[in-house]
């Protein structure tokens, strides 16, 4: 009889536990309040965004009029980026349904880390630089869900807001997915900075641009986790993210795909740069004054467009039910234990 009911007891444990192994799994998605789910996800895939190298022109500066020396990290730069999600995808890279996106709920991002010129090549009307990542200082991504009552996407590409409204559902620090190699190479072409039609807003008035184009290494998006708040929870439910990417990390000049930021704001230092002042009339304007043997700037930073991908991976969790179960059994055990000494 005491046989018996100990081998009920430990089966009652053992459907506790066994919800309790984790594993790698797709990332079950919740819009919590727009009553939409999509299960099966492998990858973000955000919209074309903008990004700016806060000091970035300046520091290639630095590097030729240096040599490389970089006094008092005159080469180091930040780089700020935001952007909204345009939908999500499988393993096998076929989009899943997400009814209600941009015109019920948006979702957003802001992100930012530095990075330092490690070499600076200005020839024959060519710039070419080459960047490392660099750990420290103001690092961050941020993603952000947002209800939207009156069915238009809150956050504005050209006006460079509303990027962290609504509820913050992932909270991490950015990091190199292995080696970690930038580039960016401009032309002394000058064209319009351009937009979402290929045609500078009239917002932006008499700037210009450079072309150019480049690359980066993935990074990290997950290097010391996320889901930090309740609303994360939800919007990952019983999960998780163990690897966050931004992938396929492109750099071009002119703007063609999106609209150009007027502003870029720092949530972590919360700052707000306004993006002409920035650039000055050419962005990535450099030039050579024989006078002073120096390297000239048209303004401190750079700003170019970027359309990259958000592979995403976890671990399943226990669902809530089962860890009680778990607890039930448990106190079953030590309840009949009690009863048998």
């Amino acid at each position: 009889m005491k046989a018996s009911r100990i081998k009920l007891l430990s089966a009652a444990v053992a459907v506790g536990l066994a919800p309790a192994v984790v594993h790698a799994a797709p990332v079950k998605v919740n819009f919590y309040n727009d009553g939409v789910t999509a299960a099966g996800v492998a990858q973000f895939d955000w919209a074309p965004a903008n990004v700016m190298a806060q000091g970035g022109n300046q520091a290639f500066a630095n590097w030729l009029n240096s040599g490389g020396a970089c006094p008092n990290n005159g080469c180091d730069f930040t780089v700020y980026a935001q952007g909204r999600l345009r939908g999500l995808a499988n393993s096998a890279n076929a989009a899943i349904p997400t009814p209600g996106l941009d015109v019920g709920y948006e979702v957003t991002f802001m992100m930012a880390f530095q990075e330092r010129v490690t070499t600076g090549i200005s020839a024959g009307g060519n710039n070419v630089a080459l960047f490392s990542f660099l750990p420290g200082g103001t690092n961050y991504f941020k993603m952000y869900y947002d209800t939207l009552g009156g069915g238009t996407v809150k956050s504005n590409d050209l006006a460079g807001t509303g990027f962290h409204d609504g509820d913050l559902v992932f909270d991490g620090t950015v990091a190199p997915q292995g080696a970690f190699v930038s580039n960016f190479a401009t032309t002394a072409n000058i064209t319009p900075i351009g937009g979402a039609n290929s045609t500078t807003p009239p917002a932006w008035g008499a700037q210009t641009t450079v072309n150019g184009a480049g690359a980066s290494s993935a990074l990290n998006l997950a290097a010391t986790g996320g889901q930090t708040t309740p609303e994360g929870d939800a919007f990952f439910p019983n999960f998780q993210i163990t690897s966050f990417l931004m992938d396929n990390i492109s750099q071009n000049l002119p703007f063609t795909t999106v609209d150009p930021a007027l502003q870029f704001d720092d949530v972590m230092n919360n700052a707000i740069f306004a993006t002409p002042a920035q650039i000055g009339l050419l962005n990535g304007g450099t030039s050579f004054d024989p006078l002073s043997g120096q390297w000239r700037v048209s303004g401190p930073s750079i700003i170019f467009q970027t359309d990259p991908n958000g592979p995403i991976n976890g671990r399943d969790l226990p669902e809530p039910a089962s860890i009680l179960l778990l607890g039930m059994g448990l106190a079953a055990l030590r309840a009949n234990r009690k009863r048998e000494s």
